[in-house]
Order: structure tokens, then sequence, then C-alpha cells
């Protein structure tokens, strides 16, 4: 199940996920409180942008994967990894160290 937004990474590559928020030019909607943030979630490797998805997009009536809820920014964010198998890998929140920055 899922959706593919990238192609699977391979040994040797250097992987990132990143989150960009910005002010939406839209008002808050009928029962909002406040605007929602556009919020886009990418991927890159070895430097350059390989995928990514708007938090906001439209989904199909029949689509029930959950809500996006606690991925707008009005709440705390934390990494987490998952992977199978076994790896190496390290994790790098410092931006001064990364190969990628958003625009």
């Amino acid at each position: 199940g899922g959706k593919d937004f990238t192609t699977p990474w391979r040994d040797g590559e250097t992987v990132g996920v990143g989150m960009r928020f910005a002010v939406s030019e839209q008002p808050p909607g009928y029962g909002e409180s406040r605007a929602r943030l556009k919020v886009e979630v990418f991927f890159t490797r070895n430097g350059a942008k390989a995928g990514g998805w708007d938090v906001h997009e439209e989904k199909d009536l029949d689509d029930t994967s959950g809500d996006v809820q606690g991925l707008e920014g009005f709440h705390d964010l934390h990494a987490a990894v998952g992977i199978f198998g076994g790896s190496d890998f390290q994790i790098i929140l410092n931006p001064a160290e990364w190969k990628y920055y958003p625009e």
C-alpha cells in the first residue's frame, strides 16, 4: 500500500527528507481559527531534490490514509527513522552540513 514519492535509495547515496512551511494566501475557512499553512514535504538524493508532495493535496474520496493534523507546523515536530534490515546511517540536523538547501 501507500504512494511512491521517490525511487528506492541505493547503498552509498546521501538522502534527506525535509519540510517547508509558508503562509497561505487563502483566508481561514469556516470554523477554522487560523489560516492553513502551505506545507511541502520533500526528499533529496545526493544534494538534489528527488520528489515530494504538498501535505494538503487533494485525496480521492476512497482514500482513508489518515489526517495531516500534526504535520502542519502548529505543533512540535520530531524526527523518526524506520528501516527494514541492517543499515548504517547518520542523522544530520546541523544545516551547515546539509547537501541541499530549500529555496
